[in-house]
């Protein structure tokens, strides 16, 4: 009765539990280690502990482990994977010179425990790269502000030229919208990771919608006109969120503009029955191969030559976007031949 009750209870148990005799000899085992380790009683009691486990490596942790509590009769804990679980393991002096052996899946703790320290990994790089970057625009508006108001209490507001004004409002304009950018992708990359990227999605005619995106790219890019041929010729109907896809297509454009080397970009649309296709290319340096992989990850970006200014995550905010509107963002480069950025957006959801 005593046995029956005790093989009951251990069969209870949800955690895993074997038991070795003092021949390394598997003497028990209880159906959660038959569930985790992928094994069963008939197969392995009897059974010497390394033709159970074969691999040189669970040879070498059972001499490297389990021997000190057979010859030292004391008690270990130790966490230990096994084909890709995770354990906690305590091991004990069992009678008649053998080892019990309770252990504990903790597969989940572990990944929760990756996740929570790759958050805190991402949320602290984010807030220094934040940091360093929000202040160069800072210092540009103020080192201007200084500038302008030591000239007018020199020489009065009437002897700034209108050139001189000029140039100042331009380098407050600048510094403005990249702090703008800057702000703005910040309080994106919050939102991707709180996973509340909010889309309001509408039926939108592409023609006029590019009309008014170029539009305004033109004001606010006095090199727009020179530098960009546009080709849009789409008559369609499409269901999209006008606000973020220009954001898209924005971002496209200004890192064709500051990464081109003054070449040409060519901004093209074109459609079949099934999708629609925007491309964003020009000709300047190229992406180096080995580096293509990470240019739509978060921060990655940040460590390649293109990315000299602002905080890595703008291309990453815009591969969020087109995925939210299932679709899909690609690049075509090669060093010495430029970069084709090209979506493709479902023209049915």
């Amino acid at each position: 009765m005593h046995i029956y009750t005790h093989k009951n209870v251990l069969n209870c148990i949800t955690d895993g539990f074997f038991t070795i005799n003092s021949n390394w000899e598997i003497t028990g085992i209880n159906p959660a280690a038959e569930s985790s380790l992928k094994l069963t009683a008939s197969n392995v009691i009897g059974r010497r502990a390394d033709e159970v486990f074969p691999s040189r490596l669970e040879r070498k942790k059972f001499i490297t482990r389990y021997k000190k509590v057979m010859d030292e009769k004391v008690s270990v804990s130790f966490e230990e994977t096994y084909e890709n679980l995770h354990f906690q393991i305590n091991a004990f002096p069992a009678s008649e010179g053998g080892i019990a052996v309770f252990y504990k899946d903790i597969t989940s703790e572990k990944k929760k425990e990756a996740d929570l320290k790759n958050a805190l990994d991402v949320r602290n790089m984010f807030l220094s790269i934040a940091s360093h970057e929000l202040k160069t625009p800072i210092t540009g508006l103020k080192l201007q502000a200084d500038m302008a108001k030591r000239t007018i209490d020199k020489i009065g507001l009437e002897g700034l030229s209108p050139v001189k004004m000029k140039k100042i409002i331009d380098n407050f304009h600048n510094d403005i919208n990249r702090l703008k950018r800057l702000v703005d992708d910040m309080l994106d990359i919050s939102r991707l990771n709180n996973g509340k990227l909010s889309m309001k999605f509408e039926y939108v005619n592409f023609d006029d919608f590019m009309e008014d995106i170029v539009e305004r790219m033109s004001l606010n890019f006095p090199s727009f006109a020179a530098k960009v041929n546009v080709n849009t010729n789409t008559p369609v109907l499409i269901q999209l969120d006008p606000l973020r896809i220009e954001q898209v297509i924005s971002n496209l454009i200004s890192n064709a503009i500051r990464y081109g080397d003054d070449s040409k970009i060519n901004l093209q649309s074109s459609f079949n029955e099934n999708a629609l296709t925007i491309t964003v290319t020009d000709h300047g340096p190229g992406i180096k191969l080995d580096e293509q992989p990470m240019i739509f990850k978060q921060f990655k970006s940040k460590s390649l030559k293109r990315e000299n200014n602002g905080l890595g995550l703008g291309l990453y905010i815009c591969h969020e976007i087109i995925k939210e509107h299932n679709g899909v963002i690609k690049l075509k480069s090669a060093p010495g031949e430029g970069a084709t950025f090209s979506i493709e957006l479902p023209l049915s959801s």
